[in-house]
């Protein structure tokens, strides 16, 4: 039998047990509700960002959002003057009346009197070396020193009295953010020049902070894209029927004087959002099946966006909430449903096969996932559009990398590879590309892999207006295109898995996977094919496949003229 002192023992390290627990638990809720409260702080600072309004009432803004996490004195911001080799005072901010003076940093036992500080009005280009957050002492009074990623300016606040790792982890976590607004303002500032060009960036920053503060705002914009692609109309939203699901994710479809009138439901955090939309027959290029498929897609991934938009503490919260942005848009698109999942899939295999450490081969994928997120920035035509582009939307639409990767570093608050990779996504090997005009292994890797994935898709997938190629075709164009357009190496190394894969599956009309998978499919669309869930066959082989819910037809797919190509044949029913 257990003796008494043993159980007293067993029962004092159980409750020794449940108190660690509690306190790693009180511990993780804290520390989410800091990280909630810093990105509250954030998104009003970036609400109030006003690019042609000055850069240096702009830097006034964020060193005012900098002052709710840092208490000192005095807080100024220095840019950087490449040409003059210098950092420049560009924004001085003071929290006390007596300007100018601020006291040293002391022991704690006996304070020095007050001097006078004045921040100097520049700093030596070797200031920015400094990486990251830390202390200096600069006429005898503490400073904390803070470089912005990218080496495009220098935040100072003083004098700093309280020193402590958590501090230090505050302020890196507040000004992850500060580095790419910066940018984006120093790009504005530039542009100035021109008074189209800076117009032009003012409106797309608008709608980036529109996006990336007002949930339901990105939803109406998701859902104007989807009115813009399937050629729908505005309809009075009609009450639910008797006999219709309430409070459930539905599609309805009923006439109306010769249209199809579409009632939408989904749910959100605060109960049930509600669209209607009708047909224009003379216009409509889908059926109406095809339309409440879509549409019912539409609204489930509306759902999955709203929910995630509710939690954004944490980096891997954030990081979700902009995959369910990019699939949000994707599902407004018959002819792209599916393609982020389907980009990233791809990009994490050649990821892989180049040999690359686990923790890039996930940038890598992120980076694919939310490479276009930017195109939402843009004008809702522009982002639709079929066909040739004209000069001036054609250097409009370039832009979508840049507001893309400053999306992703607002959100994530890091100026890291994820963003670089959307950033120069589009980036030429032979340095015809843009946004920088880089060549060969100056483009980071993730958006050298990321443009032969996207380049190999967007041959396979058809849109509105434009066929799909064959499966050979496509691998052609890339083969093609390596030493000028795309990267040799990640070029082969995409043709040689499916090489293999092909090698694998024989000289056979067996498919390389299952057509929802390859496609990346979503369930809700997948559920109403008689194809789905079925591996026995080839999805070609069954009547009434479903695949035109999703602008797809057999005769075009990949998945189909991969199989025929390579079993030297046409595919039959």
């Amino acid at each position: 039998m257990m003796s008494s002192v043993t159980l007293s023992i067993v029962v004092m390290l159980l409750a020794a047990a449940v108190l660690a627990m509690s306190g790693l638990y009180v511990a993780e809720r804290r520390k989410k509700a800091r990280l909630e409260a810093q990105w509250i702080s954030a998104r009003r600072a970036l609400e109030r960002i006003q690019p042609l309004a000055g850069m240096e009432n702009n830097l006034d803004v964020l060193l005012e959002a900098f002052s709710h996490a840092v208490e000192a004195s005095m807080y100024a911001f220095y840019l950087l003057q490449p040409e003059k080799k210098q950092y420049t005072l560009r924004a001085l901010r003071h929290s006390k009346p007596n300007i100018g003076r601020a006291a040293p940093s002391y022991s704690g036992l006996t304070p020095y009197p007050e001097q006078p500080y004045l921040p100097p009005l520049s700093l030596p280009i070797d200031a920015g070396r400094i990486e990251g957050a830390g202390w200096i002492a600069e006429k005898g009074v503490s400073l904390l020193h803070i470089s912005l990623q990218g080496g495009d300016g220098i935040l100072r606040a003083g004098p700093a009295r309280k020193r402590s790792k958590r501090l230090e982890t505050t302020v890196a976590e507040t000004v992850g953010w500060f580095s790419p607004v910066v940018s984006w303002l120093l790009q504005v500032e530039a542009s100035v020049r021109s008074g189209e060009a800076a117009r032009k960036s003012d409106a797309s920053w608008r709608r980036l902070l529109l996006l990336i503060a007002e949930p339901e705002s990105v939803v109406d914009l998701a859902f104007r894209v989807a009115m813009d692609v399937m050629e729908l109309k505005d309809a009075e939203f009609v009450s639910a029927a008797d006999d219709e699901p309430q409070g459930e994710t539905a599609v309805s479809l009923r006439q109306d004087g010769g249209h199809a009138v579409f009632v939408c439901r989904y749910r959100t955090p605060s109960g049930v959002g509600e669209r209607a939309f009708r047909s224009v027959p003379a216009h409509c290029v889908m059926d109406d099946r095809r339309i409440a498929d879509s549409l019912r897609t539409a609204c489930l991934q509306a759902e999955a966006f709203l929910a995630a938009a509710g939690n954004r503490a944490t980096r891997s919260e954030r990081v979700l909430l902009l995959k369910r942005f990019a699939s949000l848009f994707d599902a407004m698109s018959p002819w792209k449903t599916g393609y982020a999942e389907q980009m990233s899939r791809y990009a994490t295999v050649v990821a892989r096969d180049l040999g690359l450490p686990d923790e890039e081969v996930q940038e890598i994928a992120t980076a694919a996932w939310i490479a276009n997120i930017g195109e939402a920035a843009l004008e809702t035509g522009l982002m639709t559009k079929d066909g040739r582009f004209t000069e001036d939307e054609y250097e409009r639409m370039k832009t979508h990398a840049e507001l893309g990767a400053t999306m992703a570093e607002l959100t994530l608050g890091e100026r890291g590879r994820i963003a670089e990779a959307i950033r120069y996504h589009h980036e030429r090997v032979d340095g015809r590309g843009y946004p920088s005009g880089l060549t060969g292994s100056s483009i980071p890797i993730g958006a050298r892999v990321i443009a032969v994935v996207q380049t190999f898709l967007a041959a396979v997938h058809g849109r509105k207006q434009r066929e799909p190629l064959a499966f050979g075709v496509a691998l052609g164009r890339l083969e093609a295109a390596a030493g000028t357009m795309l990267d040799p190496e990640v070029v082969g190394t995409f043709v040689n898995w499916f090489s293999r894969k092909r090698a694998d599956a024989g000289e056979t009309m067996k498919p390389l996977g299952v057509c929802w998978e390859m496609h990346c499919t979503p369930s809700s669309l997948c559920e109403v094919c008689p194809v789905y869930g079925q591996r026995e066959k080839p999805c070609w082989t069954y009547e009434n496949q479903a695949c035109a819910s999703h602008g797809k037809s057999c005769k075009q797919c990949f998945v189909y003229t991969e199989a025929a190509e390579r079993s030297g044949g046409s595919a039959r029913k």
